[in-house]
């Protein structure tokens, strides 16, 4: 069994010790893929942390301890994805126009 392997096990069996060093293992990582994801710092720094969140919330559900890398892989991508669908949304505004008749709304796009 692999050192990570023997971390992933022993982080799922309940061992924080276990779980930290895991996280100090991979969270650069994690952090340079959500990097290149965004390119930027905050959005990275953000979803590397909800990352991070969701594996010690969803240990359980690995079956597999070798398939760790591609699982937190999967699940850092979906938070990026996830990250940049909600600010996506957020980066909407409305500019309001009147006409003599009726009031019509436009969404425009802020783009970055």
């Amino acid at each position: 069994m692999l050192y990570s392997e023997q971390l992933v096990a022993e982080a799922r069996a309940g061992s924080e010790q276990a779980f930290n060093k895991l996280a100090d293992k991979w969270y650069p990582v994690i952090y340079n893929f959500a990097y290149k994801y965004f390119d930027d710092e905050d959005k990275a720094m953000e979803a590397t942390q909800k990352t991070f969140i969701a594996v010690y919330q969803n240990f359980t559900s690995l079956q597999d301890t070798s398939k760790f890398k591609s699982w937190i892989y999967r699940i850092a991508h979906n938070t990026c994805h996830n990250e940049h669908k909600r600010t996506k949304k957020k980066n909407l505004f409305s500019i309001f126009r009147s006409n003599d008749d009726e009031e019509d709304v436009q969404y425009i796009p802020i783009v970055d």
